[in-house]
């Protein structure tokens, strides 16, 4: 029941805000909700993907949060077709992260101003064969 809250938070706190890297992007969606202290390390210290990078790499060892889910013990790996509320999604190919929410996703599209912006988003609107699922145990 804690994590449903803490997703309704997160859902609330990003959903239809413009992307600011290293204050409302997806790497800092996930931080908030899995790794605290990871957040309020990197919060507000970045302002690029690539000082994001470089930021996390020199703080936890790993640049994104797909390599850090990858090798960290408190997640598994999951099949595309058992991921649920709260799994966590990575395009492989991009550094990109969403979360899942049941019957969709929170994640950055373009909205009709081609801006990146948070939105909850239909299942079929990503595609899903070059994502990895995980979670958190």
């Amino acid at each position: 029941m804690l994590l449903k809250l803490k997703i309704k938070d997160i859902v609330d706190k990003y959903n239809n805000q413009p992307r600011s890297c290293g204050d409302i992007d997806c790497n800092m969606m996930i931080l908030e909700l899995y790794e605290p202290e990871a957040f309020i390390a990197l919060h507000k210290k970045y302002k690029t993907l690539i000082g994001g990078a470089r930021k996390a790499k020199k703080l936890f060892g790993y640049p994104s949060i797909l390599e850090f889910v990858r090798n960290d013990n408190n997640y598994i790996s999951i099949p595309s077709n058992f991921a649920k509320l709260g799994d966590i999604g990575a395009i492989v190919d991009k550094h990109c992260t969403f979360l899942h929410l049941g019957g969709s996703f929170l994640s950055i599209t373009l909205d009709k101003n081609k801006n990146e912006v948070f939105q909850i988003v239909p299942k079929m609107a990503i595609d899903l064969t070059n994502c990895e699922f995980f979670r958190r145990t």
